[in-house]
């Protein structure tokens, strides 16, 4: 199962419901939807995150492919300009499911983060890149794992990058939306949420959005307020101790050594990373779209240091 962060499940739920999520409702606490039948007694409170690349110059092994598709990704997208998103979820000791993505070339599937290759890729080639945000639904990790299952293997489609971009993107919504129907990276990230955590609510076709216009959405400043106003006041009730070892968590996985991180459990990485999501919802929230940005790269690196770095 998913490491839960330590969040308030009655906060969150409470902000999760001003959403207009309620008991009962599919996927919701006690619905009917991917949550039911092997959820937490407690409904517990958890969280995904969106994991963005920003626009910039293409590396120099890059293919003629990968350049063209970069370079059109970022002419066509709104600032700020994401090249590629993936889902994350917080590490556990099932490493099988931690970023669930699509690249071009490939189908969709679980990334091998922990892996030589994973390094490289994750914390050498893009170490700068990355961006995270928070997306929070009840028991929202186990449920996008168990969604993410029926997307294995999506075909990965260029075409459809097509229809994330005006004008054709007014026709997305004729688009097929099933899984395993052929789309981008952000194609799938959009269908995969949708489908596991449907109260957050998506406001298009999974075919409308590309990786800017889906960053940008699941980072809406009203969203972040109300999840940055609880996640403080959770952390107001943390003992004296408890805020401490968070914070010295944080640190480590920003600052100190591969063997310092290496050296932490699961759960003081959570609470690090919970204080980073903390951050990163606050900023947003705040307008501040520079300090936003390098709260979201914290976050990011904290998140892929404890995936990459816990084995």
């Amino acid at each position: 199962m998913p490491v839960t962060l330590h969040l308030s499940n009655v906060q969150l739920v409470d902000a999760l419901r001003r959403r207009g999520v309620e008991e009962g409702e599919p996927g919701g606490p006690g619905g009917s939807g991917h949550g039911s039948g092997h959820g937490s007694a407690s409904g517990t409170t958890d969280v995904v995150y969106l994991l963005a690349v920003e626009g910039d110059a293409p590396a120099k092994n890059w293919s003629w492919a990968e350049r063209m598709l970069d370079q059109l990704v970022q002419f066509m997208q709104p600032t700020p300009v994401m090249t590629h998103v993936e889902l994350m979820i917080p590490p556990t000791h099932d490493d099988a499911h931690v970023n669930f993505a699509s690249y071009l070339g490939q189908t969709a599937g679980w990334q091998s983060v922990a892996s030589a290759a994973g390094e490289r890729f994750y914390m050498v080639d893009n170490a700068d890149s990355w961006r995270a945000v928070p997306v929070f639904a009840v028991d929202a990790a186990r449920r996008v794992v168990h969604e993410a299952a029926a997307h294995v293997g999506t075909p990965y489609s260029l075409p459809r990058y097509a229809f994330a971009v005006p004008p054709l993107r007014n026709l997305a919504c004729a688009l097929p939306d099933a899984a395993q129907a052929p789309g981008h990276c952000a194609t799938v990230a959009a269908r995969v949420l949708r489908n596991a955590v449907p109260e957050v609510r998506l406001r298009r076709a999974s075919g409308y959005y590309g990786p800017s216009t889906l960053f940008i959405e699941l980072n809406d400043r009203a969203r972040m307020d109300d999840f940055a106003r609880r996640l403080d006041e959770h952390a107001a009730q943390q003992t004296s101790e408890r805020a401490e070892a968070s914070k010295r968590a944080l640190d480590v996985l920003l600052r100190h050594s591969d063997d310092a991180v290496r050296a932490l459990s699961d759960e003081e990485c959570a609470a690090g990373v919970e204080l980073l999501t903390a951050r990163a919802c606050r900023t947003s929230a705040s307008g501040d779209v520079i300090v936003a940005r390098i709260a979201q790269k914290q976050l990011a690196r904290g998140l892929l240091r404890w995936a990459v770095l816990r084995r």
